[in-house]
């Protein structure tokens, strides 16, 4: 048996390179299968896989599919709070390629990230629960009785409670989690290029109501209040320094 993990988001000719050494192996082996991960769709995928490109990765899978009749393509999810919105889309996307090539085509869904948990669904807030509830009942009414499909609605329901649970019993350093969210989404933009609110409109209410400080001004997080930015700091990297300070205090004190 073979398993080859891989982005699909490299230039085609070695998509072409690939091809043709599977093409090559493909009958001297048991099985072969490609794994590659998708979390959502279109522009939202582009922009949680930075220097990913959706169409070009949805491509190659229909590309390997249809030249190498013997291999698996599995999809892996890792599901964050930016995936709620688009992996309805994303889905609808993915049930119609594995009704194309139902025996070859693996989706495992609702694979929910759990670190760091600035970015877990952990942080978000009760309304989040209506479009996991729609992806739930999407795959109730699209996927089979097969073991792969079951365990897929599986997860997804299992997710869909861990989530209700979380809501009633909320992470006691929250506040600090959301801060930290816009921190770090702040940042991410600043350093990509990238819009978080142009590209996750859905998400704008939440992303502002997470910001007690904005970047460049006192941060207070889990390990107290940092100072101010110097003209040359990130607010990731004053942080960094902060806790680094904290470490640094800690170890090398003298023990009275």
């Amino acid at each position: 048996e073979l398993g080859i993990n891989t982005n699909l988001n490299v230039p085609d000719q070695l998509i072409d390179t690939l091809i043709n050494k599977l093409k090559a192996i493909a009958d001297n082996v048991k099985s072969i299968t490609v794994w590659t991960s998708g979390e959502s769709y279109g522009n939202k995928f582009d922009y949680i896989r930075s220097g990913g490109n959706y169409q070009q990765w949805r491509t190659n899978i229909i590309k390997i599919l249809d030249q190498v009749p013997q291999i698996q393509v599995r999809i892996m999810t890792t599901y964050s709070a930016l995936s709620v919105y688009g992996y309805l889309e994303f889905l609808h996307d993915m049930i119609a390629i594995k009704n194309q090539y139902p025996d070859r085509f693996i989706l495992d869904t609702h694979t929910y990230l759990q670190y760091p948990k600035h970015l877990t669904i952990d942080i978000l807030t009760e309304d989040y629960v209506k479009p996991i509830s729609e992806q739930v009942e999407y795959l109730k009414k699209t996927l089979t009785n097969s073991t792969s499909d079951q365990h897929s609605l599986f997860q997804a329901e299992r997710l869909l409670q861990y989530f209700r649970e979380r809501i009633n019993n909320p992470l006691p350093n929250l506040t600090a989690l959301r801060q930290q969210f816009y921190n770090y989404i702040t940042e991410y933009d600043r350093r990509t290029g990238c819009n978080f609110v142009q590209e996750f409109p859905e998400m704008q209410d939440f992303f502002n109501s997470t910001v007690i400080t904005k970047p460049g001004y006192d941060i207070t997080g889990p390990l107290g209040s940092i100072a101010p930015l110097k003209a040359w700091e990130s607010p990731l990297t004053a942080y960094d320094n902060h806790v680094q300070n904290i470490y640094d205090e800690f170890i090398y004190s003298p023990i009275t």
